[in-house]
């Protein structure tokens, strides 16, 4: 059987079963990936090969959230990786893969894997990997929303950048292409329980962040609107938090990193700009 094949450390290569065909990346810098649990939290490690320990990190949190992240290629990691960072990643509660308990447990209420994600840092300062007081956050999508939630949260972080976030369940619901989405995540619409979708909202909360912020956002996006990042980018303004906003003309939804090549130009750029700025 002829396969397209990625792991961590190439984008897709042609292989015939285990035997690889293809050698198109050879080039990419080298990393070394640690592979290690946090509780019953499955993390990876991704940074230059022979760098120095501890390193400042980015936490990545995935999409969905009921997804997966784990053995595959991101260009953006070693992009960070190359630049000195080291990134975190892992399977919290709500990944797929695990059973559905566990994709389950966060149903209704995406902000409760906080643990996990404050878990995983934890973890990789115990084990010296990461520089307690260089750790930043980042993602896109629900990975935009717990970036969101994290900073308005915590101040464990020094800088963050949520992509196609998610900050105001109220104005997700009424603008975007999938309310139903919303709806059957709280249990209800805004009109029925807005007391669950207020306390849902990162927005709810940005007056307490502290966290230099990055927000970028396609312009084109229907699922998570620009609205959601243009208000919360006001209500950072508000609090007295560093902050700007990368607006993507022409991406969707996670077309600034999935989209044409000058839309991920884009994205990549402001994303180590910002981390180079204030990690």
């Amino acid at each position: 059987m002829l396969l397209a094949r990625t792991d961590f450390g190439y984008p897709f290569e042609l292989f015939v079963g285990d035997v690889r065909l293809t050698r198109l990346n050879e080039s990419l810098v080298g990393i070394e990936i640690e592979e290690f649990k946090s509780g019953e939290i499955d993390v990876w490690s991704i940074a230059a090969e022979g760098a120095s320990r501890p390193l400042p990190t980015v936490l990545f949190v995935h999409g969905g959230p009921y997804i997966a992240t784990g053995r595959a290629f991101r260009y953006d990691f070693f992009m960070l990786a190359a630049h000195g960072f080291r990134v975190l990643f892992g399977n919290f509660r709500g990944s797929a893969g695990y059973g559905e308990e566990f994709a389950r447990a966060i149903m209704g209420d995406w902000g409760s894997a906080l643990p996990d994600h404050i878990g995983i840092v934890d973890e990789a300062i115990a084990r010296g990997l990461t520089d307690p007081a260089r750790v930043g956050v980042w993602g896109a999508s629900h990975g935009g929303f717990a970036t969101c939630w994290l900073v308005c949260q915590t101040s464990r972080f020094k800088a963050a950048v949520a992509e196609a976030a998610v900050t105001n369940f109220f104005t997700a619901y009424y603008l975007s292409d999938a309310p139903e989405g919303f709806a059957r995540e709280l249990g209800g619409r805004p009109d029925e329980i807005p007391d669950v979708y207020r306390a849902r909202s990162p927005i709810t909360y940005a007056r307490n962040c502290k966290t230099p912020t990055l927000l970028i956002h396609g312009e084109e996006d229907l699922r998570c609107p620009i609205a959601e990042a243009e208000q919360f980018l006001r209500a950072l303004q508000d609090a007295g938090c560093v902050t700007e906003l990368v607006r993507i003309p022409g991406a969707s939804h996670l077309g600034d990193s999935l989209g044409p090549v000058a839309a991920r130009r884009a994205q990549n750029g402001a994303l180590l700009g910002w981390f180079l700025e204030y990690l």
